[in-house]
């Protein structure tokens, strides 16, 4: 757990910190744009790179509806921030909700991680 949360803080930081002057080198006029993208997904690239890995144990403790119900939560929260980045025309405002509601579900994954292992000993 501690070397993916390593890992993922050094990956978010970083590109926190060099991706706007890579975009600047890389894309030129347009580097401005991007970087609000690339910083708004930051909280996803955090939690999937901290959490992800680990979502995969409830295949292995006989807790597949727990999987249905993500991957059912997945898909309404995608939609949901999509839409709503369609309705005010605003997609950076679709991607950082997108951002925020992926992240809040890896922690509600990683709650449930936490104490599929509280019971295993």
């Amino acid at each position: 757990d501690v070397t993916l949360f390593v890992i993922a803080t050094v990956t978010s930081a970083l590109i926190y910190l060099i991706f706007p002057w890579v975009a600047g080198i890389l894309f030129e006029d347009n580097h401005a744009e991007i970087t609000a993208y690339a910083i708004a997904l930051i909280p996803l690239v955090f939690s999937m790179l901290s959490i992800a890995p680990l979502g995969n144990l409830f295949q292995f403790t006989k807790n597949q509806k727990k999987i249905l119900i993500i991957q059912l939560l997945t898909f309404l929260s995608s939609s949901l921030a999509f839409s709503i980045g369609v309705y005010y025309s605003d997609f950076l405002l679709g991607v950082m909700i997108f951002s925020f509601l992926t992240m809040m579900r890896y922690v509600w994954v990683y709650y449930e991680i936490m104490q599929v292992r509280k019971h295993e000993f």
